[in-house]
């Protein structure tokens, strides 16, 4: 599995990319009701969360942005990719956090025809008491997932 991480200023950015219809996204899992409406819906849950008042830690990076890539071997269903988010949104310990994961299936394996379906996931930084994610914990916890 290849993953990559980064954190970004915007939901919007992030989430209009995730879920291009040009991708083919595929929603596989996500923790807040939001993420079946349409997109701006979306954004808005997320951007609203991350300014709550009680948020002791104001971030300028509120999002958080992990893609997953299979190697060409793994052969993962769509309940895989479900419980591999789950999981990962657990070892980081962002539970108490909005996140969503969005399966895309718009590439392919390198030197062959057959797509290589990958996922990103995406959290609020701010959870559900206001409080910030502790970026030291989910670094450490990524390197052992």
């Amino acid at each position: 599995m290849i993953g990559k991480a980064s954190r970004s200023r915007s939901f919007n950015q992030t989430l209009s990319y995730v879920l291009n219809p040009q991708k083919k996204p595929q929603i596989v899992f996500a923790n807040l009701a939001e993420a079946y409406l349409d997109t701006q819906s979306l954004v808005t849950a997320f951007t609203n969360h991350a300014a709550l008042p009680s948020s002791t830690n104001k971030t300028q990076k509120p999002v958080y942005h992990l893609s997953l890539s299979p190697a060409i071997e793994d052969s993962l269903t769509c309940e895989d990719w479900h419980e591999l988010s789950r999981a990962i949104i657990k070892t980081l310990k962002l539970e108490r956090h909005q996140a969503i994961s969005v399966m895309h299936c718009d590439t392919f394996f390198p030197n062959s025809d057959r797509p290589r379906p990958h996922i990103h996931i995406v959290a609020n930084v701010v959870g559900d008491d206001g409080k910030c994610a502790n970026f030291f914990t989910i670094i450490t916890a990524s390197k052992v997932a």
